[in-house]
């Protein structure tokens, strides 16, 4: 990096991995809620992000706020999780997006089920709920960063420097990504922090082991936990999952493509 020490902002994404805290017991303070509930819903926000165009880091900023509201929050009922799911799309495509849907949008999917208003008053409780801390380094910013210092490293360009940059084949991020979508529709992934769901991924789907864990800093000893439970869904992503082509969207980049939150795997896989 030309403007400031790598090692640096290395250290500062790790601090905010360890800071923006989901809690993997969030369910038992919602005795109304159990934890399928959060895949059904994600799935649903995933559509969302699809019919909308949307960008992957929309999507997943919205699933960090919802899994953080929840671990913050007591007694929500199952009623109101869609319009949870809602609030936090509108938070996060208001951040991210550069033309982000309106209100009356968001509240039109969700089939009359959440108007206007409730989006907005819940949007203030919200933001009240996470103390205004919006900016998580999400899976996908992890996975960006893994598979940029891989192809740098697998093409021998020293030093690694330039590691925000996008210098990455998106093949191997299209087969990571897909996998990270389904893992996170699994409520156990709160176990696990981003950077280790990112790397347990991108260290199944690299074609150099070795290299893939070099490029994401743990010890082999760190992922275990993860790998193993992120392997079954490894094994039904390559079974069900045999095209990784990106699909042409109107008045996207075809260098883009790749970052609009797609919707190719479900509960179903599960």
């Amino acid at each position: 990096l030309s403007w400031a020490d790598r090692k640096e902002v290395w250290q500062v994404m790790i601090e905010n991995d360890n800071n923006f805290k989901r809690s993997p017991d969030c369910f038992d303070r919602h005795p109304n809620l159990v934890p399928n509930m959060r895949g059904i819903l994600l799935d649903w926000m995933m559509e969302v992000c699809e019919s909308f165009k949307m960008q992957r880091e929309t999507f997943y900023m919205a699933m960090d706020y919802l899994d953080r509201y929840l671990s913050l929050s007591d007694n929500i009922l199952k009623q109101k999780l869609q319009l949870i799911g809602t609030t936090c799309l509108f938070i996060a495509a208001k951040i991210e997006e550069i033309q982000p849907p309106q209100v009356s949008e968001f509240a039109y999917v969700t089939d009359s089920a959440c108007s206007e208003d409730d989006i907005i008053k819940l949007e203030l409780q919200l933001l009240q709920t996470l103390e205004f801390q919006l900016s998580p380094v999400t899976v996908t910013s992890w996975l960006n960063v893994y598979v940029q210092l891989f192809n740098i490293k697998l093409s021998s360009q020293e030093p690694v420097g330039d590691m925000l940059y996008p210098t990455y084949c998106g093949d191997l991020y299209m087969k990571a990504i897909r996998l990270i979508d389904l893992c996170i529709l699994d409520s156990w992934c709160l176990m696990h922090s981003y950077r280790s769901i990112a790397a347990s991924a991108f260290y199944l789907i690299a074609p150099s082991k070795q290299l893939a864990i070099d490029c994401t800093g743990y010890l082999w000893e760190n992922l275990t936990s993860c790998i193993s439970w992120m392997m079954p869904k490894y094994e039904t992503v390559k079974k069900y999952c045999t095209s990784y082509e990106i699909q042409t969207i109107n008045n996207i980049p075809k260098l883009d493509l790749h970052r609009i939150q797609t919707h190719h795997v479900d509960l179903t896989l599960l």
